[in-house]
């Protein structure tokens, strides 16, 4: 992605194809707008611009390298990359892998960060819709910890059986 094309999308606002997003939001939201985006015709996710069109620039920026190597006075984003990627691991069934880009300097230092989920028609795992995923804990277990169990999401969809075993409805335990 160029920083034209960027510009022009910001400027356009956000769409069905486009959503504009901070950095700094919860993962479930990211996750949201990516199952949105999958289970429809594809889209983007602009982190690093303000719902209304203004590039804030990314705050997940790596540590500066300290070494000299290849990225030494370069911005890196290896832990916002992990960070959406993290967020699909754990946020969604079956499991999807958003192509990921940064754009830099769309703004005077400011980067944007751009997850790429390609639509329901163009992936190859066609196991049927995609779903959030949530978590809840088991009784006696603070949320988070081992021991937590996967629950259907979304509309309702599908068994709603704690993990789905046997349901068939495409949702797996790691």
């Amino acid at each position: 992605m160029t920083k034209t094309s960027l510009h022009e999308m910001t400027a356009a606002g956000e769409s069905s194809f486009v959503e504009f997003a901070r950095d700094v939001i919860d993962d479930g939201r990211l996750a949201k707008g990516l199952v949105a985006f999958a289970n429809l015709d594809g889209g983007q996710v602009l982190l690093g611009v303000d719902d209304d069109g203004n590039v804030r620039g990314l705050t997940r920026c790596d540590p500066p390298a300290r070494d000299g190597g290849d990225d030494a006075g370069r911005r890196t984003y290896r832990r916002l990359e992990e960070w959406v990627a993290q967020a699909c691991r754990d946020k969604i069934r079956p499991e999807i892998v958003p192509r990921f880009e940064v754009v830099p300097d769309v703004a005077p230092g400011r980067d944007v960060a751009v997850p790429v989920m390609n639509g329901i028609q163009d992936r190859a795992n066609r196991r049927g819709i995609t779903r959030l995923c949530h978590f809840t804990p088991l009784p006696g277990l603070p949320a988070g910890t081992p021991g937590t169990r996967r629950v259907n999401g979304g509309d309702g969809a599908g068994s709603g059986a704690a993990g789905g075993h046997g349901s068939g409805d495409g949702w797996r335990d790691p």
